[in-house]
């Protein structure tokens, strides 16, 4: 039996992927894309992780001529991902968890601390920690892809 995140996250992975199966079915019945034979890029185009995290559900007429195509490495196009992998990294561990580091400490036991300034000074950093979660976590899937 799962617990806690995976008890949630199990039945949105299997959910996006039926939802992505119905999706090609849909476009390969109307003609919008070719069948695909290969079993190996279907599987990679129904769970493919940049569109699960983020969403949309693609169409298959768009992503699957692209996992067939040929690539070259590119290196201009591999330094841009890492550095994008590198800031959403920044973002999310030395900012982010940092200033959850205080909002975890004083929000638990408020009614310990006399100091208004203390409070709100944690709920400010509350409110800049999810400034900075939500541009970082995004970023996280996206250099993959660019590579």
């Amino acid at each position: 039996m799962l617990h806690g995140w995976r008890a949630v996250a199990m039945p949105l992975g299997i959910s996006f992927t039926s939802f992505a199966a119905i999706a090609y079915l849909i476009d390969a019945t109307r003609g919008d894309c070719e069948v695909e034979t290969s079993f190996i890029r279907l599987a990679l185009f129904l769970n493919f992780f940049a569109t699960v995290t983020q969403g949309p559900i693609c169409r298959a007429g768009a992503l699957l001529p692209q996992l067939s195509a040929e690539h070259r490495f590119d290196a201009a196009r591999t330094v841009r991902a890492l550095r994008l992998y590198a800031l959403g990294l920044f973002k999310y561990i030395a900012v982010a968890d940092v200033l959850n580091m205080v909002v975890d400490t004083v929000f638990p036991h408020y009614a310990d601390y006399s100091a208004p300034m203390l409070i709100l000074t944690a709920v400010m950093y509350y409110f800049l920690s999810v400034f900075q979660s939500f541009p970082a976590i995004p970023r996280f899937p996206v250099p993959p892809v660019l590579v």
